[in-house]
């Protein structure tokens, strides 16, 4: 190595040692704790993620928390904007489906919320509904901002069993076009006596209502045409599968 190069070299060292010596030596505490934390974010959200996971998975083994808690608690909405900390949550959350009930938003999730009213006929024990749709922005996750993308991996989603009258509610908000333009729809699938039946509700309405066309096809493949209505200030729609 070269005499310049060895400079260039010494020079850097020197203003790290600076910068770090003036970081930990003048700068108030609580400024040289947060940059430790930065410094060391990746490695211990790593490790908080999976002992949160462990916690998430023995709570609900116990009956403790329940996952429409999971959904409504703001805290825990970190882990859905994350697409790997997401994927993890749902194949945990699949293993512990509500009945009767459930919730796939936070508490202050945007968009006009809305409650679907559905009843399964004649169903199976063990049938499980899961269901999943867009955010009010029409995206399904938030690192993909392409119409259509992540329905693999969705950030508002829930797993729920009908009661013993094949009776369930769901609480969201009502799906948003993808951007470019779309019918406003919610997927769902179906799984009892292990096979699944999927389909969407499709949203008569604005901004981009069905054709006659269109509907004919969505009745043609099994699919709901839904019309929301206002019900003591919620909009709500009622289903049959």
């Amino acid at each position: 190595m070269d005499t310049k190069k060895l400079i260039v070299v010494f020079i850097a060292c020197a203003l790290l040692c600076l910068i770090y010596f003036v970081c930990f030596t003048y700068l108030p505490s609580y400024v040289q704790t947060n940059l430790l934390h930065s410094w060391t974010t990746e490695k211990s959200t790593f490790q908080d993620e999976n002992i949160l996971f462990e916690k998430i998975k023995s709570e609900l083994k116990n009956g403790t928390i329940s996952a429409s808690k999971i959904h409504s608690n703001n805290q825990y909405n970190y882990l859905k904007s994350n697409p790997e900390s997401r994927k993890k949550l749902r194949d945990i959350l699949k293993d512990y489906p509500e009945t009767a009930k459930a919730t796939m938003i936070s508490n202050n999730e945007p968009g006009e919320k809305l409650t679907i009213k559905g009843a399964i006929k004649n169903p199976s024990k063990g049938a499980v509904l899961y269901l999943f749709q867009t955010d009010n922005k029409g995206l399904y996750a938030p690192e993909h901002l392409k119409g259509g993308h992540g329905s693999n991996n969705p950030r508002l989603f829930c797993y729920v069993k009908p009661d013993v009258n094949g009776k369930f509610i769901i609480n969201t908000i009502v799906p948003a076009c993808y951007p470019g333009g779309s019918l406003k729809h919610i997927h769902y699938s179906l799984v009892e006596n292990q096979q699944s039946k999927s389909g969407e509700l499709i949203f008569d309405e604005p901004p981009h209502p069905p054709s006659e066309s269109q509907k004919k096809w969505a009745v043609d493949n099994g699919f709901k045409i839904v019309t929301k209505q206002k019900l003591d200030g919620v909009y709500t729609v009622t289903i049959s599968l």
